[in-house]
């Protein structure tokens, strides 16, 4: 079963060196942000990103960036 939310990490290299694998889908939006902040805890020298289909909400290489929330237009 897919989630509507999906955090990736990426391969040493960034966004251009392609995912390494899909860390967690899941449906609760407040869920993946969680899951997001402890992927790039743990994960610090990596690129993780927190999507919603294909729209980006949140990038680890970013962090100054304010999170998206999806179906709120900034």
């Amino acid at each position: 079963m897919q989630g509507k939310y999906t955090i990736e990490l990426f391969r040493d290299g960034g966004e251009h060196a392609g995912i390494e694998r899909v860390l967690v889908q899941h449906h609760s939006l407040a869920t993946s942000r969680a899951l997001y902040k402890a992927a790039v805890k743990n994960n610090p020298e990596r690129l993780v990103i927190l999507r919603a289909g294909w729209k980006i909400l949140e990038r680890s290489d970013q962090p100054e960036t304010p999170p998206q929330t999806p179906g709120v237009k900034s």
